[in-house]
């Protein structure tokens, strides 16, 4: 029963250190599988953070154009005569005629340093008043080109961005404010003609983290705030950068933000997202297929190392250990019969048969001896015999 542990354990030592060979030999490979998943997977980051700052700033380049042109528009209308008189009539009815030419403006009008509107070029239903506007104060403070945070025109009831301008007199005083508020339906339309890739994200809002424009599904997030997403807090901080989190729409993707320019710093940002799921889940995919196929490779060759072992190795230790054991026992006839085996295992087979050969010869020189001993001790005891029956 002890031979046949010490049998098994041995054997089972043999194989343990073959199958640890084989997997020191596989796992280089497997370090060299999963360093290329992490190079793949950072190098995917670094293209997606190129790709989305380029997106940005051709989104903050586009979305420039449009407040630059609303500067340029402010600027020539506070030149007008009918402005710097507060001539509401004349002046109400130049700029019925001028929105026409600028239908994205939501409202366009002006109002007095108490904030009171004089002109619009939309119907007055009601005395409006912007003292409280966001676009008015930060004008009446900077006494340059502003604007404001998302809000609902009170002369047509749509959701615009105000731009103010002040009309400064000789002595230095503002003397009116003109401004301009965007249909942010219109600001829309005009991001939708920037191309996105699938599943990639533009966003425009103000410094209140409301959202003014919005691509894809502008009618559902316009008006939406992104207050509460993990990375508001950095925005408003650095007012550029990249950062990995999930939207609004807990997609996670890889945002690039920026502020707009022709601004106030902190007016108006722009950030765009594209999701970092789809290539890292393509990266991670490979990882699989290659982690599969090294296990398909490792398990086929340990079946292989196993089966070849058996014959070669384990069969030829066991032959040896039992013809050992049978000559333990006595057997000094006993033999590896591994003749037809070459290499180091048949090199030990034979140097144990030599041995055995050896063994035996010395055992039969052994008996003939102590036969002869006998045969002569025989022969003294016949001799003696016949010496005392002659006496």
């Amino acid at each position: 029963m002890g031979d046949k542990s010490i049998k098994r354990f041995y054997f089972s030592s043999l194989r343990s250190r073959l199958i640890l060979i084989i997997l020191l030999t596989l796992f280089p490979i497997f370090l060299l599988i999963l360093y290329n998943f992490y190079e793949q997977r950072r190098l995917a980051f670094r293209e997606i953070q190129t790709n989305t700052l380029h997106l940005t700033q051709f989104a903050v380049k586009h979305q420039g154009q449009l407040i630059e042109g609303t500067r340029h528009l402010l600027i020539a209308l506070l030149k007008l005569s009918q402005i710097r008189q507060t001539d509401s009539i004349g002046c109400s009815s130049l700029f019925a005629e001028i929105r026409k030419e600028y239908p994205h403006y939501g409202s366009i009008g002006a109002s007095k340093p108490n904030g009171d509107m004089f002109c619009s070029g939309y119907p007055m239903i009601r005395p409006v008043n912007s003292s409280e506007q966001v676009w008015f104060q930060d004008t009446i403070r900077t006494q340059n080109f502003s604007v404001g945070v998302y809000q609902i025109s009170r002369i047509r009831d749509k959701p615009v961005i105000v731009f103010g301008y002040p009309v400064i007199d000789e002595t230095g005083k503002i003397k009116a404010l003109v401004w301009a508020g965007m249909d942010l339906a219109w600001l829309n339309q005009s991001i939708a003609k920037i191309d996105l890739p699938e599943g990639a994200t533009l966003v425009v809002f103000d410094r209140d983290g409301t959202i003014l424009a919005r691509r894809p599904d502008p009618e559902k997030w316009v008006g939406q705030s992104i207050q509460k997403v993990s990375y508001f807090k950095t925005i408003l901080d650095k007012g550029r950068g990249t950062v990995e989190a999930p939207g609004v729409d807990g997609i996670k993707r890889l945002y690039a933000f920026t502020t707009l320019e022709g601004l106030p710093e902190g007016s108006l940002y722009v950030k765009v997202g594209i999701p970092t799921q789809r290539a890292y889940a393509y990266i991670g995919k490979a990882l699989m297929r290659n982690l599969t196929l090294l296990g398909l490779i490792g398990v086929l060759s340990l079946a292989v190392s196993w089966f070849i072992s058996t014959f070669t190795i384990l069969k030829p230790v066991s032959a040896l250990i039992e013809a050992s054991r049978r000559m333990a026992a006595g057997d000094l006839g006993s033999r590896a019969g591994l003749s037809h085996h070459k290499g180091e295992i048949g090199q030990l087979a034979q140097v144990f048969n030599e041995m055995g050969e050896s063994l035996q010869k010395q055992e039969n020189n052994r008996k003939r001896a102590e036969e002869a001993l006998r045969e002569s001790g025989r022969q003294w005891s016949r001799t003696f015999d016949a010496i005392n029956d002659s006496v």
